[in-house]
């Protein structure tokens, strides 16, 4: 999965240039946005450009969601420092978390640091910065919130496509 995740952030900053803009929204969500390049030094110095992919997790506070997509291929991810592409930039992916119960949104965000959450997929699709939706929820419930996701333009990554 690690690698599969990390090649689609390879491809998506491949075929995207950066943009900026800033979403900040009160009520039950955190979704500020930030620059998507960035420089930084590599081992020897030199610099290398960072360019962050912004991820929205929808369904992360259940198992699946939680414990495979976000803690053990984003997260690890981010710990590597990103992934190095052959022209020497960094990917490295900016998760947003998404889903209905904003206690266990709010808990996940503090516990590894995470600054964006919502309760609110259609705020969370307007974003202009937002690159990429990922869907981890519920078969049944997953068709609705991929075709929102599709009609605002967002790069689509889900489990079970034909399901």
């Amino acid at each position: 999965m690690l690698s599969q995740i990390g090649q689609a952030l390879r491809l998506d900053a491949e075929a995207q240039s950066s943009s900026e803009g800033q979403s900040n929204t009160e009520g039950q969500s955190n979704t500020e946005g930030q620059s998507n390049t960035e420089v930084q030094s590599n081992t020897e110095g030199q610099a290398m450009a960072r360019k962050v992919i912004t991820i929205a997790l929808n369904g992360v506070t259940g198992r699946m969601g939680y414990r495979q997509h976000l803690v053990r291929s984003l997260l690890a991810i981010r710990d590597q420092g990103g992934v190095l592409l052959p022209d020497g930039c960094v990917v490295y992916p900016e998760p947003v978390l998404v889903g209905r119960d904003e206690r266990r949104l709010r808990d996940i965000a503090a516990r590894h640091g995470l600054a964006r959450w919502s309760t609110s997929l259609d705020e969370v699709l307007s974003d202009p910065d937002l690159d990429v939706y990922f869907d981890s929820q519920v078969t049944s419930v997953r068709e609705a919130s991929l075709e929102k996701a599709i009609a605002a333009g967002k790069h689509i990554y889900t489990e079970k496509p034909v399901a």
